[in-house]
């Protein structure tokens, strides 16, 4: 049984319409003030971990002030959030591929909203929009998925996937060295790394993992993966084609359906170690 009815499906689809890029929306000075609240927002932050952080944003505030009537005027409609709140994104590891349907079966989901704040970096960095749409509640895609995978930093500082937290976990505590080697990474066996693994296998997580946005075995295109994608498992892909390939820019705004699978560019690939944007994920209101 699909998550969403048939009724909300037929109406997503209805509203669906290719990505739009809105150019030099906000100022630098707009652009400051934005990445200066989200650092003020402490008692905000959703997650914060060593990959990535996000910081709710409360309408009421200043970043109302700078935001709505600019992204109104250019999209042309009103903004109407749905269960996930609007929110600043800090990425240090890149996004693999999901989509942001929500999990609130009553409305309908719309529009990502993205609006790159900084590349901190010696070149730009994109977000890869895929032809393939996806029709049920917000998931992250793998082939093989696990519920316990997660990426850890190092002792050097690189990003490591585990694929079995658990087992990381209990190697960590068993371990009778001051190092641990461990899925292709060197780790401190000591009390402030085995707390960070335990602190982050007691989070519950807002997407569900699936492989169901596999519908074909078609092989993804080599030179794309090459290109954009060698953050992600090759085989996560399969059946997979880009649509389109958006280079940040800060100050621009992105609209794109919620149905729309995506991800991020490795970016650490391309030289950038961190980036930031402001992210919205409207619903649709029939009564205005």
């Amino acid at each position: 049984m699909s998550f969403y009815s048939l009724e909300t499906i037929n109406k997503i689809k209805n509203l669906e319409e290719p990505p739009k890029i809105y150019k030099n929306v906000f100022s630098n000075d707009e652009i400051k003030s934005l990445i200066r609240l989200e650092k003020e927002s402490h008692s905000l932050r959703m997650v914060d971990r060593d990959d990535s952080r996000k910081t709710k944003i409360e309408w009421q505030t200043k970043v109302e002030k700078i935001v709505r009537d600019k992204l109104e005027n250019v999209i042309g409609h009103k903004i109407w959030m749905g269960d996930f709140p609007a929110h600043f994104i800090l990425n240090k590891y890149p996004l693999r591929i999901h989509a942001d349907m929500g999990k609130d079966a009553s409305v309908i989901p719309h529009k990502n909203i993205l609006i790159p704040l900084f590349v901190n970096g010696a070149s730009t960095t994109h977000t890869i929009l895929f032809k393939n749409r996806w029709y049920g509640q917000s998931s992250l895609f793998s082939k093989n998925f696990d519920s316990k995978d997660h990426y850890f930093k190092d002792r050097s500082g690189k990003f490591v996937h585990i694929t079995n937290s658990d087992e990381f976990l209990n190697t960590l505590k068993n371990s009778n060295q001051k190092i641990v080697e461990y899925a292709d990474g060197m780790f401190k066996a000591d009390t402030d790394t085995i707390g960070q693994v335990e602190a982050l296998l007691k989070q519950s997580r807002y997407s569900q993992r699936t492989n169901k946005h596999i519908t074909s075995n078609k092989p993804f295109n080599r030179h794309d993966y090459q290109k954009y994608l060698t953050h992600q498992p090759y085989e996560d892909l399969n059946g997979l084609e880009i649509d389109t390939v958006v280079a940040w820019k800060p100050g621009d705004v992105v609209t794109f359906d919620r149905s729309t699978i995506h991800c991020a560019s490795n970016f650490l690939k391309e030289g950038v170690t961190s980036k930031m944007a402001m992210v919205m994920f409207t619903v649709w209101r029939e009564d205005v």
